[in-house]
């Protein structure tokens, strides 16, 4: 049962942690944007909300668990069940807010069972427009934001431990270049396969991207005499390894490999770069570039015009290496003055709108809907009638 008497001045809240770290990042840029009292979930090891709570705190019968969080905040399109069991577990004292994936399945928005178990769904003005119209109309408190939120603060910033290695290329060079790899490198999905080894020709074309942006990186860097730092994701093949250190040979450069055992650098790199450079797979990295307030140039490639087999023969085919909803919001980052493409990495940086990080204003409507929540359970005075929350 849930003590209701504890101090609710600064929330408690539970971050559902997945082995995607941009959503999961998401989500933790909410929460630490209204709370210092923020824990990461992973049911990984567990299975269940249940089995998480009896082996992390041991606890027999999570029943007499004292511990529930304020809130718990979520990802909608795969964790409708953990929602549905903190709600049943923690007697539906627990305040469930959804932040909704950019790629969920459309059908699912008006689906009664989220509006039963979710308080608050977090949703992206990069869904499709047809969709809009569809999510504003449920009765579900659903908040639109136009960006996506991120963890990356000045504040971190500020604190952030730089690896040797970019001190020393700043102190020699004066400025450094950034560059962060996304899936890009050895995403498949685009030409619905498992591997390369069967698909030379799509091999090809992933390396011709991967190639063609370390080059105008390269130059553009050389021109200034700049240095280059890069770092992988989680999701970063290491089939491209060997073509990244071949397209540096001769480059200031140093290289940061996600898997390796080293502590990641990421935030370092970030506080210590000058200009920032990120393919335009991962929306989550792109925010987290647009929140350093540094210039930010985005790799898009181009569709490609392909054979299946790579044989002149057999009928041609456009193929993304984007998913569609992914190129929409570059361009809405790109229309707002957020971000520069990458072929004007080579040309003075004009004056730019300062970078939009909706942490901050979504935090605030968390805030107010959960207090509007704990309201209704007499825990705490009702919000003031002025507030967003009484608006909606």
């Amino acid at each position: 049962m849930l003590d209701v008497q504890k101090t609710i001045s600064e929330p408690s809240i539970w971050v559902l942690q997945t082995d995607k770290m941009g959503d999961t990042n998401n989500r933790l840029a909410i929460a630490e944007a209204v709370s210092s009292n923020v824990t990461l979930v992973n049911l990984g090891d567990f299975g269940d909300i249940e089995t998480y709570i009896q082996q992390t705190y041991d606890v027999s019968d999570v029943a007499d668990f004292q511990g529930w969080p304020d809130i718990f905040i979520t990802c909608e399109q795969s964790s409708l069940q953990v929602a549905k069991d903190i709600k049943e577990l923690g007697d539906g004292a627990v305040f469930i807010a959804g932040l909704q994936a950019p790629d969920i399945d459309s059908n699912n928005f008006d689906d009664p069972l989220f509006s039963e178990y979710f308080d608050m769904q977090i949703l992206f003005a990069h869904l499709a427009s047809s969709h809009q119209m569809s999510v504003l109309g449920t009765a579900a408190k659903r908040y639109l934001y136009d960006f996506v939120p991120s963890p990356i603060t000045q504040e971190k910033l500020d604190r952030a431990t730089i690896p040797n290695e970019i001190s020393m290329l700043r102190e020699e060079y004066g400025s450094v270049y950034m560059m962060t790899l996304g899936s890009l490198v050895h995403s498949l999905e685009a030409f619905g396969h498992d591997n390369f080894d069967s698909f030379p020709h799509e091999l090809s074309i992933v390396e011709h991207s991967l190639r063609f942006m370390m080059k105008e990186v390269v130059a553009a860097a050389a021109e200034n005499g700049a240095a280059i730092a890069v770092t992988t994701s989680p999701r970063t093949g290491e089939l491209f390894a060997s073509i990244i250190e071949e397209e540096l040979n001769g480059t200031p450069h140093f290289c940061h490999d996600w898997k390796s055992d080293r502590e990641n650098p990421y935030l370092g790199m970030l506080a210590a770069s000058d200009h920032l450079i990120v393919t335009g797979d991962s929306i989550s990295m792109v925010a987290d570039a647009i929140a350093t307030n540094k210039p930010v140039h985005v790799y898009e490639p181009s569709r490609f015009l392909h054979s299946a087999q790579g044989r002149l023969k057999d009928s041609f085919r456009q193929t993304d290496l984007l998913k569609s909803e992914v190129r929409d919001y570059m361009a809405k980052v790109a229309g707002y003055g957020l971000v520069l493409p990458l072929s004007s990495i080579r040309e003075p940086i004009e004056l730019r709108r300062k970078g939009s990080n909706p942490s901050g204003l979504i935090g605030r409507d968390l805030m107010n809907t959960w207090q509007a929540f704990k309201a209704s359970y007499a825990f705490i005075e009702p919000v003031d009638p002025e507030s967003p929350v009484a608006e909606k």
